[in-house]
């Protein structure tokens, strides 16, 4: 941003071109930047960036008001929710007494706009953390509160600051303070650290770090002997803790300080993908436990499952870590996964409520959305050409899930290339001999080097960013097809002579044929089937009598064999599984979704709902009897999660279990679930 905004002020008369031209950018970076540009102008409450017929406008405070804030020919300017940051960082790390005027020299505001400040902070600290601002004659302004919540509360803050970009704000408290010859050094010691035990952080997880242990570096002396949360297993034999003794020791921290820093660490590093199978500081169990349920929510069955464990371990460990000690995170595309992955966000949640049972601990949307990213990757399969003439990599600061499923939309979007596996920041030097072209979602000048083809992208891109990044590369590589559409110019068009239903089909159908191939999931998902689409009133029966969990399963399927969906083949292969074990199958309290794999004999997408006159026992001991059976036959990988989200929905929904409770008549159930899904 600080390129854009440098560029800006060189002259009185800027043009969007003369931006696109001398940062290197494209226009939609430059005006993804300009939005972001005056938001905070918005909250530092001054007159926004204009763009009249292509020519930038500013007034001349708001020029001014730059040159001062972003490079520093005067004291940087702070918006009001900067200061609060700032102030709580003073007390967080106050090595002496703290008064009201210690703020006012600092932050060189009114003493007015200081008590506001500490009355909006107070507030948020009592609301994010039970924790207290108080004052006193002896030691100033100080937190009181149960330790692990003001330690929590610090590191999400960093987090927040980190994830927009606003570390500027860190670094002048750092500065101001006189800790950057102390940060430097940190830096150098975690890199050294980070190699001899061949550990990985994600970039943005690695800065986190370091800003959060500069300052809580005082409460790690004060209070030493802090324990996040009293567990029965030792992590005395894991790499975190081997880099965290060394860590204490290079910084001359008190010994006690090591459990704490150990969690921490294994909370935000991620270990090699080779190195998985040796690992043993999480129960292989609960990846297993993982995907199993994933598998029966979904309907979706991976082939190579040892492969799909190691990437799902890769990224589970610092997340069961971060649950089990209660240790923050911040996953800055949520808003936008749940929005592109709606079906496959609720699918993924209802599959960790297995571990938030077990464990007794709540699962944040942050980790939820992760998990979702993983198995976006997963999903889709494409089978590469070894001779392709273009090699890629594919990197991202966030780490190697949001990699992933950057990885599969590129594949998607340029399928003749050849992608190498995603790869970090820190990998990403060994691999510039091999590759023709680096898309990444941040610019590191270091990292990314000059005469190398790189073009930096949205983790997750929406169907317009898809078809912009497609034209440019295209562009850039001298490459033309005569199906290369500019989506916008052509709806354009279209919407002057059709009506706006109408007008939507068309744009869908458009993106389809650009990309040749489905859209993402949740673009595509109006053209998926509902629930109530894909069960028939035959479907359906009510009150039906089995003597035990095979009948019951043979009678709930049998209408769909009936109806050519699926053949007598896939209900023995569900019989097999019932034989083998069913606490899986068991979904939720009283609810089982038995399914076999599509090549099982799965011909036609549909799902069968059976109802239990007598509940029937099918070995899951927290979730039985089992009243509801719905039986699933998927045709591939991506048709039937609109269903399955629906489904899963309604499962959490009271009216509906009263409903299978009470209905007379199969037609009940499908007006109940056709009107659910309407809303």
């Amino acid at each position: 941003m600080s390129m854009i905004v440098k560029k800006m002020l060189e002259s009185s008369y800027v043009t969007g071109q003369d931006l696109i031209k001398g940062c290197a950018l494209t226009k939609r970076q430059i005006d993804y930047s300009l939005d972001k540009l005056n938001d905070w102008l918005e909250a530092c409450e001054r007159e926004p960036i204009q763009i009249l017929t292509n020519q930038i406008e500013m007034s001349e405070s708001t020029r001014k008001f730059l040159e001062t804030s972003l490079f520093g020919w005067e004291k940087y300017h702070l918006s009001a929710k900067e200061r609060i940051l700032y102030i709580f960082l003073m007390i967080i790390s106050a090595k002496e007494f703290l008064s009201i005027n210690h703020f006012i020299d600092a932050l060189d505001v009114s003493k007015s706009s200081i008590a506001k400040d500490l009355k909006e902070l107070a507030k948020d600290l009592e609301i994010s953390g039970s924790i207290q601002l108080l004052y006193s004659r002896k030691r100033g302004y100080y937190l009181q509160g149960e330790e692990g919540r003001i330690r929590s509360y610090l590191i999400r803050q960093i987090m927040l600051a980190a994830s927009i970009g606003n570390n500027r704000l860190l670094d002048l408290f750092i500065e101001e303070n006189k800790e950057s010859e102390r940060h430097e050094k940190l830096k150098q010691v975690m890199n050294d650290l980070l190699k001899k035990y061949e550990l990985n952080f994600a970039a943005n997880r690695l800065k986190e770090f370091m800003y959060s242990f500069i300052f809580l570096e005082k409460r790690l002396i004060s209070y030493p002997d802090y324990i996040p949360r009293e567990n029965d297993f030792s992590i005395g034999n894991t790499v975190e803790f081997q880099l965290a003794n060394e860590l204490i020791h290079y910084f001359k921290l008190p010994e006690l300080c090591i459990e704490f820093l150990s969690v921490w660490l294994l909370g935000i590093t991620e270990i090699d993908l080779n190195k998985v199978e040796k690992d043993n500081s999480i129960g292989i169990n609960l990846v297993e436990d993982l995907l199993i349920r994933f598998e029966y929510l979904s309907g979706i069955y991976f082939e190579n499952r040892e492969l799909v464990k190691k990437q799902i371990h890769q990224h589970f460990r610092p997340a069961h870590y971060r649950l089990l000690f209660n240790i923050p995170i911040v996953n800055p595309l949520l808003e936008r996964i749940k929005k592109e992955y709606e079906e496959l966000f609720i699918i993924v949640k209802e599959a960790m409520k297995y571990y938030e049972t077990q464990f007794m601990y709540f699962v944040p949307e942050d980790e939820i959305a992760f998990l979702v990213i993983h198995f976006a990757s997963l999903i889709q399969k494409y089978q590469g050409d070894a001779n392709k003439k273009i090699k890629v990599a594919v990197t991202c600061p966030n780490g190697i899930g949001s990699s992933m499923i950057l990885y599969t939309q590129l594949k998607e979007i340029f399928p003749e290339f050849d992608f190498l596996s995603p790869t970090t920041h820190m990998d990403l030097k060994l691999l510039f001999s091999e590759v023709d072209i680096i898309f990444s979602t941040t610019r590191h000048n270091q990292l990314l080097p000059p005469g190398k083809t790189f073009f930096i992208v949205n983790p997750v891109m929406n169907l317009t960013e898809k078809s912009r990044l497609k034209k440019e590369v295209y562009s850039v590589l001298g490459k033309t097809t005569n199906r290369l559409l500019d989506l916008n110019q052509v709806m354009s068009i279209v919407q002057k002579h059709v009506d706006t239903k109408t007008s939507k089909n068309i744009e869908k159908n458009l993106n389809q044929v650009v990309f040749d191939c489905e859209t993402d999931i949740k673009k595509n998902s109006t053209l998926k089937p509902f629930l109530h689409e894909i069960i028939q009133d035959d479907f359906i029966k009510l009150n039906v009598d089995a003597s035990d969990r095979f009948e019951a399963v043979r009678i709930a399927a049998h209408p769909l064999f009936e109806a050519g969906v699926i053949t007598e083949d896939y209900i023995e292969k569900m019989l097999i599984s019932l034989e083998q074990g069913t606490e899986y199958m068991v979904i939720s309290k009283h609810i089982a979704m038995p399914h076999g794999k599509i090549e099982d004999g799965s011909l036609k997408l549909g799902i069968g709902i059976t109802t239990l006159s007598t509940p029937i026992e099918f070995g899951n001991k927290q979730n039985d009897p089992v009243k509801y059976i719905f039986t699933l036959s998927a045709i591939d990988k991506k048709s039937h999660l609109q269903a399955l989200s629906s489904l899963v929905s309604l499962i959490s929904c009271p009216n509906f279990h009263h409903i299978l409770e009470t209905a007379t008549d199969g037609k009940e159930i499908l007006n109940f679930i056709e009107k659910f899904e309407a809303n």
